[in-house]
């Protein structure tokens, strides 16, 4: 496997004060660190997943984005192509309330303006793990991402009236200006979208706590849970155990926060509320 693709976790049973004897090594754990927008990624996907043939597969996504799971590039192309902010605000504002609603537009409207510009649909590195887990027996697929809005609705809580609009005024600047063929090579190279939204957070730094640090933190919690699964797996099976393999499949600009949140203790409740 390309050591700059993936990300190796080691996961070790350490003896309590109890037990005797040193850490045992459990399992593996691959982080995948994609490009949203990006076919390389994609095949970067499919090769390891069939390389690794992991117990379990977890992607960067929640159940209320999971849709992009079921609909195909043509209908995703299709939908993006009608999609305004101002069209989306009004359905978010009547579904969420005015603050909530504005941030959910914003972020759709984003996606959906690369999408445009690139013709091409985010997430298929997410699809590709889900078609290639199919393929593996035994392997369960999980959705890792924390509920989107739980974190938007600690976005606008963070936010105060005055960061709001100008957060307003930044993002209708970026849906209007025009993607460079050079900025459409960063995309298909790197997780712009989340580099864009670091670079907006620079301005508005409790955003980047809950839109990035936060979910960071809740996706090492969830490989922490699948970890401890697996283990159980293991301990309870007839057969003879052997250490268990985790793919994680997420934008490249969550690797280093999940690596070093992953062996903290995390407070899942305080990042929930």
């Amino acid at each position: 496997m390309p050591k700059f693709l993936v990300t190796t976790l080691d996961c070790s049973y350490i003896p309590s004060d109890s037990e005797a004897g040193p850490p045992v090594h459990i399992g593996h754990i691959y982080l995948i660190g994609t490009a949203h927008f990006s076919l390389e990624s994609q095949e970067d996907v499919r090769k390891v997943m069939r390389k690794v043939q992991p117990n379990a597969v977890m992607v960067e996504l929640c159940a209320n984005r999971a849709v992009m799971l079921e609909l195909d590039s043509n209908n995703m192309l299709a939908e993006a192509s009608q999609m305004s902010f101002f069209g989306l605000l009004r359905n978010m504002r009547t579904k969420y309330g005015m603050a909530h609603g504005f941030l959910q537009a914003a972020l759709l409207s984003m996606s959906a303006h690369f999408t445009r510009e690139l013709g091409m649909t985010p997430g298929g590195e997410f699809r590709v793990a889900l078609e290639e887990s199919q393929k593996i027996k035994d392997c369960s697929f999980h959705l890792g991402d924390r509920p989107v809005n739980i974190t938007l609705r600690r976005a606008v809580a963070n936010l105060s009236l005055w960061h709001r609009l100008k957060f307003f005024v930044s993002m209708i600047a970026t849906l209007n200006s025009k993607i460079t063929e050079k900025e459409i090579e960063r995309l298909k190279e790197s997780d712009m979208l989340e580099e864009l939204l670091r670079e907006i957070s620079c301005e508005f730094p409790s955003l980047a706590k809950v839109l990035l640090e936060e979910r960071d933190q809740y996706m090492a919690f969830m490989l922490q849970y699948l970890a401890l699964e697996e283990f159980h797996r293991l301990v309870t099976s007839e057969a003879l155990p052997e250490p268990f393999k985790i793919v994680g499949v997420i934008g490249m600009g969550h690797v280093a926060g999940i690596v070093n949140s992953f062996n903290q203790n995390i407070n899942i409740r305080e990042l929930t509320k």
